[in-house]
């Protein structure tokens, strides 16, 4: 919607209102866009400067005071669900102050003018860097780790200079993140996205290109330096789909553009024209095709909701259940409407420490664990009321590939039951 509106900015800003609608939604349901917003605004509240784009920024701009208020609202009546935390305002409040920098640059001062004239050698600035960045990610950084002398020597400067944390994050498990996405997209198909990405830039005539195009770039960079967590869980997944991905598949499209661009000032035929632009779209679809038809015909957990079923079926009404199990306590309480409390993670120690403080304060109603630990066996007061054992599957999980195999999960569970004294 925003490029559309970019092409006749001097028209109606319906494309424009939409776009910040749109983006609005992006984050509500995924809060990840959010890195959007550290380029894309201020790049916008540059072009703001030039009466031609200033009415349908100010649109898009005006579109984000809904998503404010609903998100203060949020704040005001679920105090204690806040899955935003505090870093959203800072960040809100940074972009939006870069924004407002960038108008008054552009505004009163002559940089519009100064960049236009640089803009050949800032491009080529830009794509030397991106290319760089690629190699490095791509090919260097994976294998570092096994440069032994280059590790030592990289760690002590980066320790004498400071940057230690930086060092340690380069060497790290986020070093496998470019490899990640080469998993989704292929080498054959992130070859040719990445040969592409410049094209979002140097066509850039207007600022919605050029706003689109950094600021993924810029989430590009940021997700493949440090993705916040372990690569295969999902939610890592789900913050390169709602950003990289979209500008990603951007980039693919505009190059296929390009080459049917190509052919046409050269007079080629129409048909030889789409197999041209058809082949690298049915490569890229192809080589996907093995992994999207495993993904779609396998099912995480099968047999699980049955399983959970019929230990609910066993947990009397009044009974209060332990379980050192993280994330099995919550189906209980929240579809089940149990008395169910989970450690955060599965210790020995902590379990210890748990038994010890249920059978110090037993309370007055039924208490039952749920455990696969053989601990429990050697614990006094503790009874076996049964055997429930759970076996399920799962998605093999890799740090830089798409799984095209199950592992099997679950474990030996067991049902105890407190003995209270009489």
């Amino acid at each position: 919607s925003l490029l559309q509106w970019s092409r006749n900015p001097a028209g109606r800003t319906g494309e424009a209102v939409l776009a910040g609608l749109s983006l609005g939604l992006a984050f509500l349901t995924r809060y990840d866009t959010l890195m959007l917003w550290m380029v894309l605004l201020p790049i916008l509240g540059f072009y703001a400067a030039d009466l031609l784009y200033r009415k349908g920024i100010s649109a898009f701009l005006l579109t984000q005071l809904p998503l404010a208020a609903l998100w203060y609202l949020h704040q005001e009546v679920a105090p204690f669900y806040r899955p935003l935390g505090p870093m959203v305002s800072r960040v809100v409040m940074l972009s939006l102050g870069l924004s407002l920098a960038a108008y008054l640059l552009a505004r009163y001062t002559r940089l519009p003018e100064k960049l236009q004239h640089f803009r050949v050698p800032l491009l080529s600035i830009v794509t030397l860097g991106w290319f760089v960045w690629v190699g490095v990610c791509w090919f260097v950084r994976p294998e570092f780790p096994s440069w032994t002398a280059g590790v030592a020597g990289l760690t002590r400067i980066g320790h004498t200079l400071g940057a230690g944390s930086l060092v340690d994050t380069f060497l790290g498990p986020a070093r496998m993140s470019m490899l990640y996405m080469e998993g989704i997209w292929h080498p054959l198909g992130l070859t040719w996205v990445v040969l592409c990405v410049p094209l979002l830039w140097w066509k850039s005539k207007g600022p919605a290109m050029m706003a689109w195009g950094l600021s993924g770039l810029a989430v590009m960079v940021v997700l493949t330096w440090e993705p916040l967590n372990d690569l295969f869980m999902m939610w890592v997944a789900r913050r390169f789909i709602p950003v990289v991905t979209p500008w990603l598949i951007s980039a693919a499209v505009l190059g296929i553009r390009e080459v049917w661009e190509w052919m046409d000032r050269r007079k080629f035929r129409d048909r030889i024209k789409g197999i041209a632009v058809s082949l690298p779209v049915l490569l890229l679809v192809g080589l996907q095709f093995p992994a999207t038809r495993f993904m779609a015909r396998n099912r995480e957990w099968p047999g699980t909701l049955s399983w959970f079923e019929s230990v609910a079926e066993r947990i009397p009404e009044e009974a209060v259940l332990y379980t050192d199990q993280p994330g099995f306590g919550a189906p209980f309480r929240f579809i089940w409407d149990k008395k169910a409390f989970e450690l955060r993670r599965q210790h020995p120690e902590l379990l210890r420490r748990l038994l010890d403080e249920v059978r110090e304060n037993p309370g007055e109603h039924p208490v039952l664990l749920l455990t696969t630990s053989s601990i429990v066996e050697a614990e006094e007061g503790w009874k076996l009321l049964e055997d429930i054992p759970l076996k399920s599957s799962m998605q093999s999980h890799h740090r830089h590939k798409v799984p095209l195999s199950t592992r099997s999960r679950g474990g030996a569970f067991k049902l105890y039951q407190l003995e209270l004294d009489e």
